[in-house]
């Protein structure tokens, strides 16, 4: 049986919504995999005891680490991916964020009978604050569909002004999987110092350079949280990288930036 490692990264002042998602995760269906927990290390460390503590409430949590990349008010959540996902013992590696519930607790059998050439994401649906504040109303952890049919789940505008039926077509992944052969193939993601765009967006512009598409096969929500820490320092507002051969996205060599 493939072995399957699951790489999420927490941070913020979110427990609520934290303890919600290692619920959802602690519902999956598929037997063997390990699930390694990353607080992501922002210079103020009040909320790391609590997320510990959440995380010794699931025994499925097999890891729980410190971010160890730096001590930056805006750490990156793909650096944290490369690092832990390469040190992995997976022979399928799935990052996650965590903000978001599972709708379909087969997702890991789903994306392991994926093709293993494709990488896999999960659509995700965005609630809003009173949807969120729904969530301790409804029995969502025994069908999370039910989601749903929370008021307005359909036709209110997140912080995108989108609704949630332009949802699907990954332009970015909250969550996605692949085969450890396949990150390999790809490079990873970017380890640059400050790391680089957002989650797998990198990742994205690199596969279609190829030819290639991450490949919807799941949907989650995305609990509202507001910006949060979403504030971004200008020293990590950098140009994109602009790939030109195959080599280059997959990072086997340099890639300029582009210059204005």
């Amino acid at each position: 049986m493939t072995k399957v490692s699951v790489i999420t990264v927490a941070g913020g002042s979110r427990p609520a919504a934290i303890s919600n998602v290692l619920h959802s995760w602690g519902r999956i269906t598929y037997p063997n995999f390990d699930f390694t927990l990353v607080y992501s290390g922002l210079e103020d460390e009040s909320d790391y005891p609590v997320l510990e503590e959440l995380a010794g409430q699931h025994s499925y949590i097999t890891k729980f680490e410190r971010g160890g990349i730096g001590k930056s008010t805006f750490a990156s959540t793909s650096r944290l991916w490369r690092k832990y996902g390469m040190s992995s013992t997976g022979d399928y590696i799935v990052f996650a964020m965590a903000d978001e519930i599972l709708a379909n607790y087969d997702m890991l059998e789903i994306m392991l009978n994926t093709p293993k050439d494709k990488r896999t994401s999960v659509a995700t649906f965005f609630l809003n604050p009173a949807q969120t504040a729904a969530l301790s109303t409804i029995n969502w952890i025994d069908n999370p569909k039910i989601i749903e049919d929370l008021p307005e789940f359909w036709t209110h505008l997140d912080f995108e002004a989108a609704p949630n039926t332009t949802r699907g077509g990954a332009c970015v992944c909250h969550i996605s999987g692949a085969s450890r052969e396949y990150w390999e193939w790809l490079g990873w993601h970017r380890d640059d110092e400050f790391g680089y765009l957002n989650l797998d967006q990198d990742i994205i512009i690199r596969e279609n350079f190829m030819g290639r598409q991450v490949l919807d096969v799941c949907r989650c929500y995305h609990q509202w949280h507001g910006s949060g820490n979403a504030f971004v320092p200008d020293e990590h507002r950098l140009a994109p990288y602009i790939y030109t051969t195959e080599a280059q996205a997959k990072l086997l060599e340099p890639a300029e930036r582009w210059k204005p």
